[in-house]
């Protein structure tokens, strides 16, 4: 992308952070279970983009972000936080809803349908993971695998990871999906996984703790 192009998208977003009438026409929607168009098509275009970002961190075989990706990847956040928390869910709306949505989304585009009500369904699954503790603990679980992938894993972190998927689990898998099975398992091996990591890592700290102790570096209390 050029330099050009790229300040375009930029600027294009960040007219989303001082835009306030989006909110008074959004606000009388409610009952009809939908979201201005405006807004639900500039979230799923700033999501796309940001997904595609991130999956460039998360290929380590794949270029690293540029300085100017990386506040393209800044401002995506910002924004799209703005804008999701400036979407009117409708009421109620809660786990349940945000199953059927994305149960309905994923059939959607195993048949190759875009359009508005695609948009609408990417939008709500959006503005869900920043308005609900559901969706933020999602959000956090997503950046301590991150953090925990890019460098040292702490005892703190995976049991905070473990805290929050206990407390906060995920979607269940949606099963007309030929991967459910696969996603599934994927997700009982890695919270094994994490839960070896930390048995391992707390034992590595008291052999540690013991060596200091032994050699007088560390007073015992």
């Amino acid at each position: 992308m050029s330099t050009r192009s790229l300040r375009a998208r930029l600027d294009r977003l960040a007219r989303f952070l001082k835009v306030d009438d989006v909110v008074d026409k959004n606000e009388d929607r409610t009952q009809e279970y939908t979201i201005d168009s405006e807004l639900a098509q500039a979230l799923s275009e700033a999501s796309n983009r940001m997904n595609s970002l991130e999956r460039r961190v998360k290929r380590w075989s794949q270029k690293p972000l540029t300085a100017e990706e990386e506040a393209e990847e800044r401002l995506l956040e910002e924004t799209i936080s703005a804008m999701a928390m400036r979407a009117v869910l409708p009421v109620p709306y809660g786990r349940d809803e945000a199953i059927r949505d994305r149960n309905r989304k994923n059939a959607l585009r195993r048949r190759r349908i875009s359009g508005a009500e695609a948009i609408q369904l990417a939008a709500r699954e959006i503005a869900y993971s920043y308005q609900s503790p559901e969706g933020r603990a999602w959000k956090r679980i997503a950046e301590l695998e991150t953090l925990m992938r890019k460098g040292r894993k702490t005892t703190a972190q995976i049991d905070e990871v473990l805290r929050l998927h206990s407390e906060y689990p995920p979607l269940p898998p949606d099963q007309d999906e030929p991967s459910w099975r696969s996603l599934q398992a994927y997700r009982k091996v890695g919270i094994e996984s994490l839960r070896e990591q930390r048995r391992q890592l707390e034992e590595a700290e008291k052999k540690y703790r013991a060596y200091k102790l032994a050699s007088g570096t560390l007073k015992a209390k």
